[in-house]
């Protein structure tokens, strides 16, 4: 018997915009006094945001000042890691079967070995398909294989023949292997000599967001070397080199399938384990060129809103797992980037809301983010915005200390994940 199976790897061609992330921009001119308002339309998109712009005149002399210079936040991120150890924990294979796993077995053995044709022995067609799926998700380190294989099952002998699919001609493996591993090497680096587990999901999450352009289409993309060596490439592509990346520093991560729920498209994220909790990573929406051209807005850096989800907050975000009983029920929110970052606000409080604006706007940059806890903080923050009093006495003493009369800003929000962004 021969046959031919081919195990998906993630999205092939991700929407270029989130369904749900369609909103309308609204313009608004608040000038000192008298107040006057005009309005102008736009249309704009960017994930599962509504948003609204405005400008505030400066305030009038006598307005009682906001503080500018909270104290900041520090947060434990657990023990330094040791870097350059490469451990692969292979996550998927401990799901399957006893059987299943001594055919894992023998496929990774063969695959090491660059083999063109492995035979593995007391196995059904079944078993294989079971174990290279797995396998091809614990290794993101195979990278010459696309992900494919063609067998001949001996029913008499109980032995199935299996050829690999390559995506790298065998006696360019090591080439490519060399200048993977100087690349991914190169970018771990960049962490301080007492790096933590944290320290190591966060940059590696920047550096595929910072470095990689989501192009359908691109060489490998479903292989690591499309992000680390080509900078183009789709969801697979992000997801395998965010695992390949934390497994380089000896951080457990493991490769997701799924789909984006709304639309029924593939798609693929991480499972991350960091200081003994874990949480779910989408490095492809992190990275703004995801939105496309279709997006009709410039957005610009890192959208740091899918590093260190729950299940809950990924399943409300239109992710859908492919097989929902292989993966943890993640509900800790202590690794989320917000959190961390001290821009999580459990509860609606107008001082804390504060603080996490002059965080940002202390630094030079020209946006803040707000993730509230609540679905019932949320509706507050959501109401402020409403009535234009939402870090209003704020802005206009950024605009007074920048030495403008006024400030123009947008907002906007993302009721699945409870966030509030900022622009001026």
């Amino acid at each position: 018997m021969t046959g031919r199976a081919t195990n998906k790897q993630g999205c092939l061609g991700c929407a270029a915009v989130f369904a749900l992330f369609v909103g309308v921009l609204v313009a608004f001119v608040l000038l000192v006094a008298p107040s006057t308002i005009g309005l102008t339309l736009r249309a704009y998109a960017e994930h599962a945001f509504k948003s609204m712009g405005e400008t505030l005149g400066v305030r009038e002399e006598g307005d009682e000042a906001t503080d500018a210079s909270p104290e900041e936040t520090s947060v434990s991120l657990g023990a330094p890691v040791s870097l350059g150890s490469t451990r692969v924990e292979e996550y998927l294979r401990s799901k399957l079967d006893e059987g299943s796993r001594e055919v894992y077995d023998q496929l990774i053995a063969g695959v090491r070995a660059l083999e063109e044709s492995i035979a593995v022995i007391h196995a059904t067609p079944e078993d294989v398909s079971a174990a290279y799926k797995a396998m091809m998700g614990d290794h993101p380190d195979f990278f010459w294989l696309d992900g494919s294989f063609t067998y001949l099952y001996s029913s008499l002998l109980q032995s199935v023949t299996v050829q690999p699919g390559f995506a790298v001609e065998p006696s360019e493996v090591e080439a490519t292997r060399v200048a993977i591993e100087s690349e991914a090497d190169t970018i771990l680096a960049g962490l301080p000599e007492d790096a933590t587990e944290y320290d190591v999901a966060l940059l590696a999450y920047e550096h595929i967001a910072s470095h990689t352009d989501y192009v359908v289409g691109a060489p490998h993309n479903q292989t690591i070397q499309s992000v680390l060596i080509g900078h183009a490439s789709v969801c697979a592509g992000y997801a395998r080199t965010y695992q390949y990346l934390l497994h380089r520093a000896g951080v457990f991560c493991s490769y997701v399938e799924g789909s984006i729920a709304s639309k029924g498209e593939d798609h693929a994220w991480n499972l991350v384990r960091i200081d003994g909790q874990y949480a779910y990573v989408d490095p492809t929406w992190a990275d703004p060129t995801y939105l496309g051209e279709d997006a009709g807005v410039s957005v610009g850096g890192v959208i740091y809103d899918y590093l260190g989800l729950t299940t809950d907050e990924l399943l409300r975000d239109d992710h859908a797992f492919a097989n929902a009983d292989l993966w943890p029920d993640c509900d800790s929110t202590d690794l989320d980037y917000y959190r961390r970052a001290g821009l999580f606000i459990e509860d609606y409080d107008e001082q804390a809301v504060d603080e996490a604006f002059w965080r940002q706007a202390s630094n030079g940059g020209n946006r803040a983010v707000f993730k509230f806890g609540t679905d019932e903080a949320f509706g507050e923050a959501l109401a402020a915005l409403d009535d234009g009093t939402f870090e209003r006495e704020s802005l206009l003493e950024l605009a007074s200390e920048m030495g403008e009369t006024s400030i123009r800003y947008s907002y906007a929000t993302s009721d699945t994940l409870r966030i509030v962004k900022l622009y001026w």
